[in-house]
């Protein structure tokens, strides 16, 4: 039973078994002027906090199935996913102002406003996971949940039950709800759907057109959801057709409004402001004690303009973490300095330019910047060595597959492709 709200300075939630308890807290809240919704157990108090956002919830820690605690530790959660969903969705608005963004954009505000299905496209680390999430946030569907899958990363003998949910009798693991399930009236997020299997992609099918979830054992009875689908690839869709990675007829329901993110090459006007915004965050996680932010000069961003990157937005995110790990505060930032490993008047050295901050520096500060700096040159010279072929590089350095991905992502470097027949090498630095 849920009482009525009623206009206030707090929005309050109230759950509680003994209703002479609950009656007496409804009294003296809304004599104070504040909004209360009253409900009777755990369960009816999720669903509550599932449709409406409150400022403070009061529980029976004693209540079953679900108890005071219970509540109190979902709603916490609840609200810190909902916070995180918030700050990625204002993400996508600092994050450019050229043609081809805006109009990338604008089309996710519109798609926002439908309930149809979305494909979004564009290479790795253009943002596509930050689109999903600001057309969820920004649809009526906002305060429900937001479920990501990462297809890719699934192991396929897992992915049927992992998105259509098992029965407890065959239950692999924690696994039991299927995803689709837990989107329950929200939206589901398939990133890199060109890489479900063909089988599992016939079984969505179903789902895409009349919401309908079959769990993996046959004798289980269907769920209906009402989910809604933004899909992901890095891959054309039309070729991925045609090369037999996407069934043509899921990808015709799934693909009713299409949005394209350009790739950075595409947009290098808005480089100036992407690194800046990058760096700022950055520098704000590691000096919280408001140290002034290093500033990139006019020949660095000119610098920064000129690059491949290959791993788009991700990549020049990624440089900019290194910028705040190395860098000292107020310190100029040079194109020289972001670009470790380049040639300058022959080959610069692993302390070049850095020898006067170091010294002034704790021990383990210096040590840290000076093993980035020498990991980043190390690492473009090797692939570059390597003609970006991982598995030599790895052979080279005589160090795991594992680790050198790992020693990449976290330096944010693009890895070169190695050059067809007749065609002249890249490097990292090209």
């Amino acid at each position: 039973m849920r009482g009525d709200a009623v206009t206030g300075s707090l929005r309050i939630l109230v759950v509680g078994e003994d209703a002479a308890v609950r009656e007496d807290l409804l009294g003296t809240l809304r004599s104070e002027g504040h909004s209360v919704t009253a409900v009777t157990n755990g369960l009816d108090g999720l669903a509550a906090m599932s449709d409406e956002s409150f400022d403070i919830v009061l529980a029976d820690l004693q209540m079953a199935p679900e108890s005071g605690l219970d509540i109190v530790r979902r709603a916490a959660g609840l609200r810190a996913r909902m916070a995180s969903e918030s700050m990625r969705s204002k993400r996508v608005r600092p994050l450019g102002s050229s043609a081809a963004f805006l109009e990338a954009l604008a089309l996710a505000r519109r798609a926002a406003t439908t309930n149809v299905p979305v494909f979004i496209v564009g290479e790795a680390g253009t943002g596509k996971d930050l689109f999903a999430c600001f057309i969820h946030q920004e649809s009526r569907r906002s305060r429900r949940p937001f479920v990501e899958v990462n297809c890719a990363a699934v192991p396929a003998p897992l992915v049927d039950a992992y998105l259509f949910g098992q029965s407890s009798a065959t239950r692999v693991g924690d696994l039991g709800q299927g995803m689709f399930e837990a989107a329950d009236g929200g939206t589901i997020f398939l990133d890199e759907i060109t890489e479900l299997p063909l089988a599992v992609q016939a079984r969505m099918i179903r789902v895409a057109r009349d919401g309908v979830v079959q769990p993996t054992t046959a004798a289980e009875s269907p769920t209906v959801v009402d989910v809604r689908i933004i899909s992901a690839t890095r891959r054309d869709p039309e070729q991925a057709a045609n090369d037999g990675q996407l069934r043509r007829d899921l990808m015709h329901r799934l693909r009713v409004i299409s949005i394209h993110l350009p790739p950075l090459r595409e947009r290098r006007e808005d480089i100036p402001v992407l690194a800046a915004h990058f760096l700022d965050l950055a520098w704000a996680r590691r000096h919280a004690g408001g140290a002034p932010r290093p500033q990139i000069e006019a020949s660095a961003i000119e610098f920064l303009q000129q690059q491949a990157w290959r791993g788009n937005v991700r990549e020049l995110q990624n440089a900019m973490e290194n910028v705040a790990l190395l860098a000292s505060p107020g310190m100029v930032v040079t194109a020289d300095f972001i670009a470790p490993g380049r040639e300058s008047n022959g080959h610069r050295g692993p302390l070049e330019g850095l020898w006067p901050t170091l010294v002034s520096e704790t021990f383990h500060a210096a040590k840290e910047r000076l093993v980035a700096r020498f990991e980043q040159g190390y690492l473009c010279d090797l692939l570059n060595r390597a003609s970006g072929n991982l598995a030599r590089a790895a052979r080279m350095a005589s160090i795991d597959r594992a680790t050198l991905y790992r020693l990449i992502e976290k330096h944010g470097i693009a890895v070169p492709r190695e050059p067809t027949r007749g065609e002249t090498p890249k490097t990292v630095d090209d």
